[in-house]
Parts: C-alpha cells; sequence; structure tokens
C-alpha cells in the first residue's frame, strides 16, 4: 500500500522519509544554533548603507525578537526626547534657549513624566496602526502573501531610522533649537519613503498597488497624530 507525506502528500517509499521534513528539520536545528540575537550587528551595519536590501534581508521570523527590542527602544526614545523637550529641561541643562516650535509648544507646568508616557504611547500606537493598516490593504484587499511576523519585524528593522532621528533631533534642540523641526522633519519624509520601498520589495505588493497600501495607512497616521496626540 502507497505511503505519503502528511506535510505535503509526496508518495514515499516504504521507510523513506520526506525531503521537506527533512530540510524544516535542519532549518530549525540551524536557527538554534545561529541564536535569536545573532543578526543584530549585520543589521545595525547593513541599515546605514543597505537599508532596503537590510530590511528585505533581514524580516525573517527568526529576527522577530530583534525587531519588537528596537520598537521598545525606539518608544523608549520617543519618551526621553519627547519629555526632555516639552519640559526644556535640554535648554536648563545646556544653557541654551529653549525650543519655540509649532510641535513643541511648552505649556504650563509641564510634567517630564506625563510627556514621556504620552510620546512612548504614541510610538507603539504608531507601529499598531501602521501594522494593521499594512496588512488589511496588502494582505486582505491585495491579497499579498506577507505574513504578520515578516511586517513586525520589517517595522521593527525599520524603527532604527526613527530612534536615531528622535537622537540626533533632541540634540539639535539642544544646541540649535532652530532646526529641530527641520530635523524631525527630514527624518519622517526619510521613514516614509523608507516604508514605501519596503512595501514593493518585502511585502511583495506590486509596484502599482503600493500607493493604494501606504496612502489609507499615512491617512491613518495622521489622524493619530494631528485629531488624537495633538490633543492630550
Amino acid at each position: 500500500m502507497a505511503k505519503f507525506c502528511t506535510k505535503c502528500g509526496k508518495e514515499l517509499k516504504e521507510g523513506e522519509t520526506c525531503s521537506c521534513t527533512a530540510k524544516k528539520e535542519v532549518a530549525k536545528t540551524e536557527t538554534n544554533k545561529k541564536g535569536y540575537f545573532s543578526d543584530i550587528l549585520p543589521i545595525l551595519k547593513g541599515i546605514i548603507f543597505k537599508p532596503i536590501s537590510t530590511i528585505k534581508d533581514y524580516s525573517t521570523d527568526n529576527n522577530i525578537f530583534i525587531a519588537l527590542i528596537l520598537m521598545g527602544v525606539c518608544a523608549i526614545f520617543g519618551g526621553l526626547c519627547y519629555g526632555l523637550i516639552v519640559t526644556g529641561t535640554l535648554g536648563r541643562l545646556f544653557g541654551t534657549s529653549s525650543l519655540s516650535t509649532s510641535l513643541y509648544t511648552l505649556s504650563v507646568g509641564p510634567s517630564f513624566i506625563g510627556s514621556f508616557f504620552k510620546a512612548f504611547l504614541f510610538v507603539i500606537l504608531y507601529y499598531g496602526v501602521m501594522l494593521g493598516m499594512i496588512l488589511l490593504m496588502a494582505k486582505v484587499v491585495f491579497k499579498s502573501k506577507v505574513s504578520f511576523l515578516k511586517v513586525v519585524t520589517a517595522l521593527g528593522i525599520g524603527s532604527l531610522y526613527v530612534a536615531g532621528g528622535l537622537v540626533l533631533g533632541s540634540i539639535f534642540a539642544a544646541f540649535l533649537p532652530g532646526l529641530t523641526e527641520r530635523i524631525f522633519a527630514l527624518v519622517g519624509i526619510f521613514g516614509l519613503v523608507q516604508i514605501i520601498a519596503t512595501c514593493e520589495e518585502t511585502f511583495g505588493v506590486k509596484k502599482d498597488q503600493v500607493i493604494y497600501v501606504m496612502a489609507p495607512t499615512f491617512v491613518a497616521e495622521f489622524i493619530l497624530f494631528f485629531e488624537i496626540f495633538s490633543r492630550i
């Protein structure tokens, strides 16, 4: 009586093990030997010189922990930078003039803790909204084969840009406060371009469909910022 692989349906000879099962076992063994954090240095190096290729190559299930940690670090940086700026702590620390911009208007007696958690929560929601919108538009609407873990990992690796921009913007806020808005705007534009390129290269969305995936995503992010975050 013929035997068939329970995984792929291939007909097997007596005592034969299907190659698909063997490949999965080898891949699992290699992953365990490699470790979950062995790609961190190549990611940090590649994100600077080959950002889109790095995100595409390292957006694997094995790097999900790296991605989550990077998003967490980004959220912490966001809270710290926002809290230091709106409370005027940077200006007092470095003896520079206080920041006077439309994005960071000082309120009466702003609390650092309150400002920190406000920005921290916003960054978490920012990536949550982006994750949900990309999965909705790419996977549900346009039937892309991208997985949940792949989108999370790609967004996490890409968050290095945001984290770096927050630190750079905070430095400018301390010494050259007049340039702070421009730095944040530049980093924001750079990040949006990176997400658009990632949508096609990593998420498998067709070129003509990218605009229909990202436009609703950006609208949702703008609503989150201007209608919710700015009013809290």
